[in-house]
């Protein structure tokens, strides 16, 4: 273990977890926040300058280069109340199929976020601008 927490006073070994007993710290199949701190600390080992988390590792695999990823809709306005998860994927990259490369990005998402309902949008260098793209950017949350 070697963390301690200190609480009112008082200091004891830490250890994250859940309603059914301890967790693994699996980067893959653990809890998002306890992988979270697995991912960070391994960084910190590494004296990595990044850390990729799921939905990056994921656009990163799929797409073969770097891209930003905007969380917009619904999930960043408290007043919607959630909905389908709505990502813009912008990227510097050409794609010769850009349906192909959608398809196989939605599919690595899907799977990657348990089959949650999913709405992408997907901006290579060759795609023109248009209002919705701007929207997202505006009123989305960088991932």
């Amino acid at each position: 273990m070697g963390k301690v927490a200190l609480i009112s006073g008082s200091a004891g070994p830490l250890e994250p977890t859940n309603l059914y007993g301890s967790d693994n710290y699996d980067p893959n199949n653990s809890h998002v926040i306890l992988a979270l701190i697995r991912k960070f600390h391994e960084a910190k080992q590494a004296s990595a300058k990044k850390v990729l988390v799921w939905g990056a590792a994921v656009t990163i695999s799929v797409l073969g280069t770097e891209n930003r990823v905007w969380l917009f809709g619904s999930r960043v306005d408290d007043a919607l109340r959630g909905g389908e998860i709505d990502l813009l994927i912008e990227t510097e990259a050409v794609f010769a199929n850009r349906a192909q490369t959608l398809c196989r990005l939605y599919g690595a998402l899907i799977y990657a976020l348990d089959e949650c309902k999913l709405d992408i949008l997907l901006k290579d260098a060759r795609t023109r601008d248009a209002p919705v793209f701007n929207i997202a950017k505006r009123t989305g949350v960088v991932l």
